[in-house]
Order: structure tokens, then sequence, then C-alpha cells
């Protein structure tokens, strides 16, 4: 308004185009679009008695303002009111706008009616649509999901962090189960399922679940690609993994919908001592706040409903807890160990070089090849010796060591060394070195040893029979 105005009073002064144009950084074009306004209602440069209020009058009658009064562009659609306000209820602005322009044959572009949208007092909105989704047999299915509570300082060390509450709640009887941890990794995500099924005592035939690295690596509608430790989980308690669709939480409903009642009721306002003190507090709150309200939706009682009829449907619990264990990756040195958190682990000597899965659990550390378990050894502790098997080794009387550095002349040379660059690998028996640079590992394609008129008379150390013993030739 007040761009237009300025203009008005600018060529009212007298003022040309160019200079007008040069000052105000408007285009000649747009400038005489205005004047021709001013002229047709009668104005004139340089007239006497023209006041603020004439040229605030005559913008109001080339461009009203407020709802109600549309603009020039938009004064088209005021016929078209009822229309278009019955339009929105159900479908979006650029639905009523095609409908319009091909029934009609009004010419309004899109933007000016989305203009025109805005200046109404109260835009309607589409309803939002709710499908109605029945729930599954008792028994059958929970959903699960990490919601956030808020933040906590640990009154031991003063740390200020984060709480994430992970909930499981079954779906037709809506018992829900509650864990609450500072963390939303793999470990905790296997601890909050293998106490909510102590909890409740039975297993879902299905768990639904969102799209979280710790459960899902690679969300696929119809072939996701599990996390191990999390498919391990599932296996043991007999449970179908069943991820939803990705930013869909509607596929979860169960979960999601109890998230603001669980923060008012259980955290805010609240204040505990410890981790364990709030895990109690919100089994308690589970068993006797959440569990005992009567339901909006199935009028019962959850703790009751899921006694009477979601339980006994359910899978029973395994004698034992699952344990927690993660998966990872180790190479076969050329000693035929494994170094897995900084501890070294031996496998069979026939998987030199190869790259194994290894799961770590608490108690042992297992080794697979291409999914067969090749080894299993009881978990070492950072600082120990070489967890070793005899049997992974060679049958020969040597014991293997590791391979020397170059120019470490006087150090003890290994008494076998190992060829590593053929196709299958196998040990060779010990030999007197050229030179300092031999006494480690040897090339098989370079001789092993001087002539035979400079060998020394006597070798250190006895020889293997040629074409005997584990590593001898098929024939």
């Amino acid at each position: 308004m007040h761009d237009l105005l300025e203009i008005w009073q600018h060529w009212h002064a007298g003022d040309s185009l160019r200079a007008m144009a040069r000052n105000l950084g408007v285009d000649r074009q747009t400038l005489r679009k205005y004047i021709q306004w001013a002229e047709a209602a009668g104005y004139r440069p340089h007239q006497p008695g023209v006041t603020h209020v004439d040229w605030v009058a005559l913008y109001r009658q080339h461009v009203p303002a407020g709802p109600g009064h549309p603009r020039t562009a938009q004064a088209l659609l005021v016929p078209y009111h009822d229309r278009i306000v019955a339009g929105l209820t159900t479908n979006t602005v650029t639905t009523v706008w095609r409908r319009l322009v091909d029934d009609t044959g009004v010419p309004v572009s899109l933007r000016t009616f989305r203009r025109y949208c805005a200046t109404l007092t109260a835009p309607p909105q589409a309803e939002a649509v709710t499908v109605w989704r029945p729930d599954p047999p008792p028994g059958q299915e929970v959903q699960v999901d990490f919601g956030l509570m808020g933040w906590w300082t640990d009154p031991r060390t003063q740390r200020r962090q984060r709480i994430w509450a992970f909930s499981m709640v079954w779906t037709v009887s809506r018992h829900p189960f509650v864990w609450l941890t500072p963390t939303q990794d793999l470990a905790s995500w296997c601890q909050a399922h293998v106490a909510a099924f102590a909890f409740f005592g039975a297993v879902p035939h299905r768990v639904v679940l969102d799209n979280l690295k710790d459960g899902v690596l690679k969300a696929d509608r119809y072939d996701p690609q599990l996390n191990k430790s999390y498919a391990e989980l599932a296996t043991y308690y007999g449970f179908l993994v069943d991820p939803g669709r990705v930013a869909h939480p509607k596929d979860k409903p169960r979960v999601e919908r109890p998230m603001r009642f669980l923060r008012d009721s259980l955290w805010a306002g609240r204040s505990w001592a410890s981790l364990d003190a709030m895990n109690a507090e919100a089994r308690r709150w589970c068993r006797d706040v959440a569990g005992q309200r009567i339901h909006g939706t199935t009028g019962r009682r959850p703790v009751e409903h899921f006694q009477a009829v979601e339980q006994p449907a359910a899978l029973p619990l395994p004698p034992t807890p699952w344990e927690l264990a993660t998966w990872t990756t180790a190479k076969v040195g050329v000693d035929a160990r494994c170094q897995v958190q900084r501890v070294l682990y031996s496998v069979p000597w026939r998987y030199l070089h190869r790259q194994l899965d290894v799961r770590v659990s608490a108690r042992e550390v297992a080794f697979y090849w291409q999914g067969e378990c090749i080894k299993i050894h009881s978990r070492g502790r950072v600082g120990d010796r070489p967890h070793d098997d005899p049997a992974d080794f060679p049958r020969t009387n040597w014991r293997i060591t590791w391979p020397l550095r170059r120019g470490v002349g006087n150090a003890p040379r290994p008494p076998g060394r190992m060829c590593s660059r053929s196709s299958r690998p196998y040990w060779l028996p010990r030999r007197p070195p050229i030179c300092a640079k031999s006494s480690g590992f040897c090339d098989y394609r370079r001789p092993m040893g001087p002539p035979a008129s400079t060998r020394p008379a006597t070798a250190p150390g006895p020889l293997a029979t040629p074409g005997t013993g584990p590593c001898a030739p098929s024939s």
C-alpha cells in the first residue's frame, strides 16, 4: 500500500517516469499501470487539493483488503465462494481449483486461488481420514516402539541425560510394558524384549516394530534385512518380526497413541535415585495404574483382559532367558589366530586369511564360516595370553610363533615357515635361513636355502620326511 501511495505522490509532484523508476526502483511499465488508475479517477500532476486521504481512497477502489474484499483477480472467485468452502472440506486446494476451472472455465491461476483461500476467516480443513484396523486374534501380536520421556540428572554422578521409554503393548488387551533406558543401542533393545517377555510370562506370535537399526538393517516392504542379534532373539523365542512401513507410524497405533499418557502419568513431575528404581516404578505403573484402568475402547481392565484372553493363546516362555550376543567379523592371521576385542583366539589353520563371522556373548566366543560354527572359545579379557587349542595348528613337532621383524638378526628364528601365497595354504618344514630377511615366513617361489654345497653340515632341528604328514599333496 505504501509503495503505491508513494508512486502517486511522486507523480502528482511532477516527477518523470525515468526519475521515478530510478528513485523508487519500479519498472516504468508498472508505473504507467498505476498512473493510469490515477488519471482514470480524474487526478492530474500538480492538481491542488489532493490529500493523503484521496490517495488511500483510490487505493481501496483498486486493491480492497481483508476477508470479503478480494483483489481484482480474486474477485472472479466471489460467486463460487460457497462451492469453494464446501469443496475444501473434503479435498485439497489444488483439487478444488482444478475442478472449478474445468467446470466453470474461470480464468484464475492456482496461486491466486491459494491467496483467496488464505483470506477466508476460518479456512476449512479436510477431515482426517481414520481407517479402522481390526484387531488380530488374541495372543497374536504386540507393537513395540521407543519414545522420549525427558531429561534426568543422576544424583550420584550429576550427569544429565535423556531417558527413553521402550514400550510393548498387546494389540487386543492393550496391556503395556515400559522399560526406561538412557540409550537406544542394541543391548538396550534386546534387553527390553527379554524383560518384557518375563514381565508378561508369555511370548506373542508376531512383533510389529518400526525400522530402527537395532531391529532392521535394511527396510524393505517384502524382504527386510534384520539385525543378526535381533533375528537370533526372535528365533530363540519363536516370534515373527513384522516391520511396519517407513514413515508410517499408524501401522502400529496401539503403541504410538499411549506415549502421551505414559509421559504424563509416569514421567512428569517425578524424580528417581537410579535407573533400577525408575524401572521398578515403571513395572508397578504398568501393573497397577495402566493395567487397572478401564480402557476406553475395550471397556475392560488391560491386566484382566490379558490374563483371560491373550496369555492362554500366546507362546510359552523358554526355560531360560535369552543371552545377549553381538556379531562382528575377524580375519584369520598368518599364525592361525583371530583378534576379537583385543584378545587372540586360535581357529583351525585351514581357514588361514579367511574373514570369519564372530558371535560374542558374555561367556563364549564362536567363529563361523559360511554359516557353520568352526570354533568356540571361552571369552577372554584384555591382557590375557592367546587362547590356543593345539588341535587348531598343523600336526608337526614345532610350535607356532610370530614372524620376526626385518633387521632383527639376533632374535630366535621361528621353527617353521608357512607358505601363504599359494591357493591352498600349507606348512613347510624348517630350513636354515639365507639371511636375516628370510627368518620370517617365506615365499614359496623363492629357493628355501643355499645350494647343497654351502649348507651347514647339521640343520638346526629335525626335518620332516618329504611327502608325509597332514599337508602332503593328495594323490
